[in-house]
């Protein structure tokens, strides 16, 4: 339950009294806060100042002009910036130039600055803070200047290289050819900008990736339809060819089937009369005309065939090899023991030998069998 105010006049002193001891306990914090902004804006004009002559000292407007960012100054709503008065007192007004723009941007971060300071020590932590970002939001227009600065001159580059190239090629639109080049650079650099300060970054992206994807599907059409008779008569050329050649090539893969075909015919008769003169003996299938089989001459017998001589009993040497059933041999050749004969012969006993050895289609296969 509230205490009832019995007196009002002591009720009015108190609270005039607590006001008053407020007042007085800020009035050292309004006292710095106002000290700081006076020193801060001060020393804010000093640096602008300091800051545009230097970079007029070093010519940085003719680099600006050259990459395009003096015009790009120019048609910014900046407005005149006053300046000293002149000889009679009055005051001249001169148009901001690059230079003086930079040092607008530095002269408005030592206030910002200044600003944070000044707030914190008047005790309101909540301005300070949006100040803070502020301050801290400021280097990337910093940034982004410098980068609209070097997309000037990388444009301005690429605009005199693209003219002069086109001129040699004799093309009749080479100042086209150069705007067009400059116009892409410079729009790359601005979405590079606006990315650094963070300005609908998505919206700036979004539109930047359309208008580069109409360019390139204008591109392929004005490709596609202006080279549709030369495609066409390039393919042309090419099925006419391939027509022409079509003849050519299916005679050369018969030509291959018959060099396939008769290498292996050949190879097969090999094998067939490789096995014919080593176990058949004589006749057309057998060994040479005078020269001895692997297990029989020819029709007169080999001049030392294996295993027995031809119908008259072997060559000059006669039977160099057993035989079954076989007689002595006649000639001076070497005498082997036979299985059931004497060593050696020929005639009819060698002939019983043989055909007991090695039977015929029309002999029995063994004596045991006939």
């Amino acid at each position: 339950m509230p205490t009832a105010i019995s007196d009002w006049s002591t009720a009015m002193m108190t609270s005039l009294g607590a006001a008053l001891a407020m007042f007085l306990s800020a009035i050292p914090k309004i006292i710095g806060f106002a000290i700081i902004l006076i020193v801060g804006w001060l020393l804010s004009s000093l640096v602008e100042k300091g800051v545009a002559a230097l970079l007029r000292a070093v010519r940085f407007n003719d680099l600006a002009a050259k990459s395009g960012f003096a015009g790009f100054v120019s048609k910014m709503n900046s407005g005149p910036q006053a300046e000293t008065a002149g000889a009679h007192g009055g005051q001249r007004s001169q148009a901001m130039d690059p230079a003086g723009m930079i040092g607008l941007v530095a002269k408005w971060f030592i206030r910002l600055i200044a600003a944070v300071v000044a707030f914190d020590a008047l005790g309101l932590p909540a301005v300070s803070e949006v100040l803070r970002e502020l301050l801290l939001w400021l280097p990337n227009v910093i940034v982004a200047l410098v980068v609209l600065v070097i997309g000037g001159l990388a444009a301005r580059a690429l605009s005199n290289l693209v003219r002069g190239a086109a001129g040699e090629a004799g093309l009749s639109n080479a100042n086209l050819l150069a705007k067009v080049a400059s116009a892409l650079v410079w729009s790359f650099a601005i979405v590079v900008a606006v990315n650094q300060i963070g300005i609908a970054t998505a919206l700036v992206n979004t539109l930047f990736m359309a208008f580069v994807g109409a360019i390139a599907l204008g591109l392929g059409l004005a490709f596609g339809l202006g080279g549709r008779e030369t495609a066409g008569q390039i393919v042309s050329k090419w099925y006419g060819k391939a027509q022409e050649n079509a003849p050519k090539l299916a005679h050369a893969a018969e030509a291959g089937g018959e060099i396939a075909r008769s290498q292996a015919a050949g190879a097969a008769s090999t094998l067939q009369g490789g096995s014919g003169g080593g176990y058949q003996g004589g006749g057309s299938s057998g060994g040479g005309s005078t020269g001895g089989g692997g297990y029989g001459g020819g029709s007169t017998g080999g001049s030392s065939g294996g295993y027995g001589g031809g119908s008259s009993g072997g060559g000059s040497a006669g039977g160099n090899y057993p035989s079954s059933g076989g007689g002595r041999s006649s000639a001076s050749g070497p005498q082997y023991p036979t299985d059931d004969g004497p060593r050696g012969g020929s005639g009819a006993g060698a002939q019983e030998g043989r055909d007991q050895m090695y039977p015929t289609p029309s002999s029995p296969r063994h004596p045991s069998e006939s």
